[in-house]
Formats: C-alpha cells, sequence, structure tokens
C-alpha cells in the first residue's frame, strides 16, 4: 500500500479539520435548551422577569421613536439592515461589532418599497413617503432598485445602550433556567456583551428578527406604533407600582401576572411625563391617550393618570385577547433566547 504524501501546509489544513471535528463531537448535547422548555421556564417564572423584561422593550421601543422622532424611519432602517445580516448568516460570513461598523456602506440588491411595506404591514404610500424622506436625510440612497445605506445611518442605529441592556435580560432569563435545571451555569452580563459582540452580524439578525415580528404584531393590536408605544409605558410603571405589593413575593406566572397588572390601583403616569419618557410630543400623546383611553385598553384615575389596571372595569379589559396576542408574540422571544443561549452556552 502507498504512502500519502502532503506537503506542509496541507499537512496543517488537515490537523485543523481533524481537531475541529474532534470539537464537534465532544459537545455536551444534553446542554442544547429547547424552545418549549425556555418558553415553558419564563412564563412560569414571570415574577421574577417581568420588570426587566418591560425595562427592555422600553429601552428598545424608545430607540425606535428617538432616532428619527418617527417609529416607521427606524422600522425601515432596521428592515434593511436585517436583510444584510441575513445575507451574512446564510453564506457563512460572520463579522464583529467593531468590523460590521467600519464598513463605509452597505448595499443591498434589489429591495423595493413594496417589500418593505409587506414586512412591516405598512401601507405603501407611507413607505414610499418614509424612504423618501430618509433620502433627503443622507441615510440612504437609491439607485434604481437598490438602497444603499450610508455610514450616517449607523449613529442612529447602531445599539451602543442596547447590548448591554439586552446582555443583562439574557443574563436574568439564565438565572431562571439554571433554578429549573435546563442549563449549569448563568453568564454574566459582561460575557454575554463581549460574546455579542464578537459574534455580532449572528446574533443581531436574531435579535432584529424578534423585534420586528413583536413590533409589528403589537401595532396590529393596538391600532399604530405610537398607541403601543404610550401603552407600554404605562404598564412598565403598572409593574413598578406592583413590585411594590405583596402579591409578587410568591412565584407567579405570566397569566397570574397580567391579572395582578390589571386590578391594581395606581399611581399612574399623565401626558407631560408620558411625553418625556416617550419622546412624542404632548398632543400627540394626548391624542392616543384619548384613543387608548375610548377602547379600553388604558383607564384614567381621578388625577388625570393614566392606569393599565384599576377603575371599575380595568384597564386590561381586553384580557383575553391582549393573552392571545402576547402568547404569539412569547414565541418569539422563545426562539431569540433559545438560539442565543445555546450558541453562548456550546
Amino acid at each position: 500500500m502507498g504512502l500519502l504524501i502532503i506537503d506542509k501546509s496541507s499537512f496543517w489544513v488537515l490537523l485543523f479539520s481533524i481537531y475541529n471535528i474532534l470539537q464537534m463531537k465532544i459537545v455536551n448535547i444534553h446542554k442544547v435548551i429547547s424552545k418549549e422548555n425556555v418558553l415553558n421556564a419564563i412564563t412560569k417564572n414571570y415574577n421574577s422577569l417581568y420588570v426587566k423584561w418591560l425595562e427592555h422593550q422600553m429601552h428598545w421601543i424608545n430607540t425606535t421613536y428617538t432616532a428619527f422622532n418617527d417609529h416607521e424611519k427606524y422600522l425601515i432602517i432596521i428592515t434593511i439592515v436585517k436583510k444584510t445580516l441575513n445575507f451574512y448568516h446564510e453564506n457563512s460570513i460572520k463579522f464583529s461589532y467593531d468590523e460590521y461598523y467600519s464598513k463605509s456602506q452597505l448595499q443591498i440588491e434589489s429591495f423595493n418599497i413594496i417589500e418593505i411595506a409587506k414586512i412591516l404591514c405598512l401601507p405603501k404610500e407611507t413607505v414610499r413617503r418614509k424612504v423618501k424622506e430618509l433620502e433627503d436625510l443622507g441615510v440612504i440612497k437609491r439607485i434604481k432598485k437598490k438602497i444603499i445605506l450610508d455610514r450616517n445611518a449607523f449613529s442612529y442605529v447602531q445599539p451602543v445602550k442596547q447590548i448591554p441592556v439586552t446582555s443583562k435580560y439574557i443574563s436574568r432569563v439564565m438565572d431562571v433556567l439554571v433554578n429549573e435545571k435546563l442549563i449549569d451555569n448563568v453568564l454574566r452580563p459582561e460575557f454575554i456583551e463581549k460574546k455579542i459582540k464578537e459574534n455580532f452580524t449572528h446574533i443581531w439578525m436574531l435579535y432584529y428578527s424578534m423585534q420586528i415580528d413583536m413590533i409589528v404584531r403589537w401595532t396590529s393590536y393596538f391600532g399604530d406604533t405610537a398607541a403601543f408605544h404610550i401603552w407600554g409605558n404605562c404598564v412598565t410603571n403598572q409593574a413598578y407600582n406592583l413590585r411594590r405589593t405583596d402579591k409578587m413575593k410568591y412565584p407567579s406566572n405570566l397569566s397570574t401576572v397580567n391579572k395582578n397588572l390589571s386590578t391594581l390601583n395606581g399611581p399612574g403616569l399623565n401626558a407631560m411625563t408620558l411625553s418625556d419618557l416617550t419622546g412624542i410630543p404632548r398632543a400627540t400623546v394626548i391624542r392616543k391617550l384619548n384613543y387608548l383611553v375610548k377602547s379600553k385598553y388604558l383607564v384614567m384615575n381621578d388625577k388625570k393618570q393614566y392606569e393599565a389596571g384599576s377603575a371599575p372595569s380595568g384597564g386590561l379589559v381586553h384580557l383575553k385577547s391582549f393573552q392571545l396576542t402576547q402568547n404569539e408574540i412569547w414565541v418569539k422571544k422563545a426562539i431569540f433566547l433559545t438560539k442565543t443561549i445555546n450558541y453562548l452556552i456550546i
């Protein structure tokens, strides 16, 4: 039998390949968590997560508005960014946070108005108008069917503050998963942040997928994004009120927390405070609050404060339909958490 003779460089390539195969074989498959287990764990232990989750989401939704003083423009930009991240993932290309944001521009082939409108469930004319406004700002350029994101866009969407916030929430979820004996250890937020930045294009693709799906679904439920934004801040305030009561000292699942939130008496938030928190002009806030009260998503107390609970009927009178929508959204949340945590621990 003849000998296989290979040169030195080929030898090291072969050795590296063997090493990678061995590494794959020693992965502890039992450590992989499933979406179903994650969904069950965060639903079952919602009392230990709900305030941090609401804070996380309000940080996100506040960012979507303050970038351009317009929710839809921000969503259009990140929808375009997500397409580039999908392309990198499908072609096994990975960039770190620093590598990604060092680029001068990003080009997306054949990304048109109709496609954006379909993803975001927005009228085509609205998307066309917003894209034109983004062009005027110098954030994007259009050449026929090509949309090019200029480097100017990065300062609007670069998640400088969001990555640390998300890292802290993931660490908190991991704490719940350890208590449920689904994983062995909790990773510190600083370590998670480091890993997200090292694997930025992959993990942030998952993050944008979750957030775009969530905001589209909530916008559909409440009628528009600004109404959801204002309602969300009222619910977050309600969560702080609930945390200070005796009701949440014991393990409580998602439906119990929702019920307690819907029956809790204030204090609520007034229109001026909500305008300060969201960045939305006071006149718009008042208009949206009137709609939310009329639709019975919020109630106004005798101090002209707005709450997601309290009053004779309760602010979550749509509790059943609300929870159905919430359950759909939580599947998206569980997918992001499962894939990201598996990526971190394996």
